[in-house]
């Protein structure tokens, strides 16, 4: 056998031995005939467990470890717990179409700190919901029993009230529009509105309403950037590493999401969370001023309706930010939730 092969073989067995033992890290729980892969990394000394709920609906969980530099920076601190919820990722089963529910999500989640409370009874559990893991959190959070497992919960750009979208959508584009005005960028947004007409002079006109539009739209791009998933050496480098050695597979979880999102669309779609809220626990609320996909002011609307003292409940809004603060200013976040967790 030649030096090169001897090379191949060794790098197999090095890679499957790196894949068999990422799968000995991950537990399964039981809940509604759905296994749900469990993985807990970070501070082996720690006793405050931050279980992060993913974005989707049909997100990969387990994932975030991998391609979110920013958890991993939580892991020198704090245990942090990722998981697939029931449908998505690597989560296994054949649970009922009737459970692809929040409901069931909440029940999910209590089963999976029972199960870590049941190993580590000095834990302190809390809750870190992103886009719509922030819907399972607040649903979550509003059955008594379940809240009392919790010491508090941080939302980062959560949706809650879903329902509202279009209407909260329409208010920040004039947000926008009404601060560029006072910046002088642009004049006036008369010419974007269905109800303007053109003065007599139509040839000046149209000159002035296209720079306005070219003017506008170039400033909306900027914003949505704010949101894009950055493509970088580290970020490919993150991807490839999790798809050379996360458990399980990233096609499990593409063929999860295709087949089971849209079960969980109707329900997310028509949500209203932010009403008879009776909520004990600390809260810290974090949302980008540039989100467009979940804009602030959910997260505004549910800080106001919390009935908790100032001290228990606190919202920051990152100026720099849109649907992916995580990456475009993750250090004001980090030492937020420090804060919050001492």
């Amino acid at each position: 056998m030649n030096y090169h092969k001897l090379k191949l073989y060794a790098f197999i067995g090095l890679l499957g031995a790196s894949m068999l033992n990422c799968a000995r890290r991950v537990n399964y729980i039981e809940s509604n005939k759905a296994l749900l892969p469990v993985m807990i990394k970070g501070d082996k000394t720690s006793h405050q467990y931050l279980i992060v709920i993913a974005g989707g609906p049909a997100g990969d969980g387990i994932m975030y470890h991998y391609v979110f530099p920013f958890f991993k920076k939580l892991e020198k601190d704090y245990k942090v717990v990722y998981y697939d919820q029931r449908g998505s990722g690597n989560a296994k089963g054949e649970p009922p179409i009737s459970s692809l529910t929040l409901d069931q999500h909440s029940i999910d989640l209590y089963k999976i700190i029972s199960s870590i409370k049941a190993k580590d009874n000095m834990a302190s559990i809390y809750l870190v919901g992103y886009s719509y893991g922030g819907s399972i959190a607040l649903q979550y959070l509003k059955n008594r029993q379940f809240e009392s497992q919790v010491e508090g919960t941080i939302m980062i750009a959560g949706a809650f009230d879903r329902k509202l979208r279009s209407q909260y959508q329409q208010q920040l584009t004039i947000e926008f529009l009404e601060q560029w005005i006072d910046e002088g960028y642009i004049d006036s947004y008369d010419y974007l509105t269905s109800e303007f007409s053109c003065p007599p002079n139509l040839k000046s006109c149209k000159q002035d309403s296209i720079e306005t539009i070219k003017k506008v739209n170039k400033r909306f791009k900027k914003i949505d950037k704010a949101s894009k998933f950055p493509i970088n050496l580290l970020s490919i480098k993150n991807l490839l590493h999790y798809g050379l050695f996360a458990p399980g597979s990233p096609f499990r979880s593409a063929k999860n999401e295709a087949k089971n999102a849209g079960y969980f669309h109707p329900e997310f779609d028509s949500l209203m969370l932010i009403n008879n809220l009776e909520i004990t626990s600390l809260m810290l609320l974090i949302a980008g001023r540039l989100d467009t996909n979940v804009p602030y002011y959910d997260a505004q609307h549910l800080y106001d309706e919390l009935k908790l003292p100032n001290e228990r409940k606190k919202l920051l809004i990152l100026e720099q930010s849109g649907h992916l603060p995580m990456f475009t200013e993750p250090e004001p976040m980090l030492e937020a939730i420090r804060i919050f967790l001492q």
